[in-house]
């Protein structure tokens, strides 16, 4: 019995630090914002009927634990992936940092053949919206899955720190507004495969194939990194990921 109540009290506590209003029902007429945008993957291809959440954000003043939440709006992404949000800014959420707007794509409406590395990529956050009647746009990127086979090969560091890992750069997040000279787009990249592909001295292996997923038809970046008596160094390389990327990329650790 007296783990039950502990397990309601842990479920009171957390649904006692957000108090949650939700107006996304509402029709705003007048003095309107709007939020639009894009939700895609490789090709420029949309994904359709994918969940879109915006909300406002702020501490109680009257109790900092606990969180008010206003939803202001929910639609789902047509067939183009294009979503479309009018909603009435109240006063008190107008100005320098009163508060947070968080617009995020629901995981469970995504696609089973795209991939996300963590829930803080389906994620956007917009501070100080000074005025009504103005125009915001957001595009989501989420790329396409491809896995692609990565061998690290002679790994013998000397000392115990010693280990050999190879992490990936990948696209995927809410579009930057500059491209970037290097990969010739958009997009914000994320890193995978943190303490996931690694030889050290503690498995006792010298060999290792890993299959990491990266993104379809984008440029991926394999960082492959080498500490070595106890100096770390690491290397970048860019990669443009296709469907007939089946090679088996090797590493040496030298």
């Amino acid at each position: 019995m007296k783990k039950y109540f502990v397990y309601f009290l842990l479920l009171f506590f957390i649904a006692s630090c957000e108090k949650i209003e939700d107006d996304s029902d509402e029709i705003c007429t007048i003095d309107c914002t709007t939020l639009s945008g894009k939700v895609y993957t490789q090709n420029n291809t949309p994904l359709k009927n994918v969940a879109m959440n915006f909300k406002f954000q702020k501490s109680d003043p009257e109790n900092n634990n606990l969180t008010l939440t206003r939803i202001l709006s929910k639609v789902r992404t047509n067939n183009l992936g294009a979503y479309n949000m009018n909603f009435f800014l109240k006063d008190e959420e107008l100005g320098e940092w009163v508060g947070r707007f968080v617009l995020n794509a629901d995981k469970n409406t995504l696609p089973s053949n795209v991939f996300y590395e963590d829930n803080f990529n389906l994620y956007d956050n917009i501070y100080n919206i000074q005025n009504r009647n103005i125009e915001i746009q957001r595009n989501l990127y989420i790329p396409t899955l491809k896995k692609v086979k990565i061998k690290l090969n002679g790994f013998n560091g000397p000392a115990i720190e010693d280990y050999f890992r190879v992490l990936a750069e990948v696209p995927c997040g809410y579009d930057r507004s500059n491209i970037d000279p290097i990969t010739g787009n958009n997009h914000n990249y994320t890193i995978t495969g943190l303490n996931k592909f690694m030889l050290n001295n503690y498995n006792g292996l010298t060999n290792k194939i890993f299959e990491i997923p990266l993104a379809l038809n984008e440029t991926n970046f394999i960082v492959v990194g080498k500490m070595k008596n106890n100096v770390y160094s690491e290397e970048r390389i860019p990669i443009f990921i296709t469907t007939n990327s089946n090679q088996i990329l090797e590493f040496n650790y030298e």
